[in-house]
């Protein structure tokens, strides 16, 4: 029996809510198995929306567990933001028997066939808050642009920050034009992905497929400087 623990973060920006979402699955998994080590895997800059099996270190959970694993979760937001990829992904686990735990509900006990179904009324829970988080942000964003104030609350792909106001970034946009030019020559985005392992973006990120496919939409557009908002 192997023990995982996954904690993701959407943004560069929440870096530091790692420590935080360690802490608790240490926690829980001591008071669990007392004593016992796990692998800790964690995806940083990965929206919710992403697949859970496409993301990187989501990939390596996959391929890294076998029938009677334990894999310890803070929460379910933490996991998905994507309805249907959550169904799919949870009912994955549970055909595979991996047993799914989560550290903020430490009394679900994973081998009852109702605690699953409690997982998926979480599951609609979690993508309902994110409808409304875009709700909420759709309207604070027009608003801003009616104002005259930039949009983005992080630089753009293609952009840095320089005081309130963005700069073009030559750096990151020579190494998108690399991406686009891999991508003519037929590379996937997962073989861009493992060709650029060992690289990072100026920001200091390394490149995922979910921030390769980003930066080529915003260099087909030429690198909008803010995201306008659906009217």
């Amino acid at each position: 029996m192997k023990i995982f623990a996954y904690g993701r973060a959407s943004t560069d920006k929440q870096h530091l809510t790692e420590k935080g979402q360690r802490r608790q699955c240490a926690e829980y998994i001591e008071r669990t198995w007392p004593e016992s080590e796990f692998v800790w895997l964690y995806d940083n800059d990965i929206s919710g929306g992403t697949e859970l099996f496409e993301r990187p270190m989501g990939r390596q959970l996959w391929y890294g567990t076998e029938p009677g694993d334990h894999v310890v979760f803070v929460r379910i937001d933490r996991l998905f933001r994507n309805g249907p990829d959550g169904a799919k992904s949870i009912d994955m686990l549970v055909t595979k028997r991996v047993k799914m735990h989560f550290a903020s509900l430490p009394g679900l006990d994973p081998s009852n066939p109702l605690a699953i179904g409690f997982v998926y009324s979480q599951l609609g829970m979690a993508v309902s808050e994110k409808a409304l988080i875009s709700d909420r942000t759709s309207v604070a964003m027009r608003e801003l642009q009616r104002n005259g104030k930039p949009v983005n609350r992080f630089a753009p792909i293609g952009w840095r920050k320089r005081g309130k106001d963005f700069v073009p970034d030559m750096t990151e946009r020579e190494q998108v034009m690399q991406l686009e030019s891999m991508r003519e020559e037929g590379m996937s985005l997962r073989k861009i992905e493992v060709k650029l392992h060992k690289y990072r973006r100026p920001c200091g990120l390394q490149w995922n497929k979910d921030s390769i496919r980003r930066a080529l939409k915003a260099r087909e557009l030429g690198f909008p400087k803010v995201v306008v908002p659906p009217s």
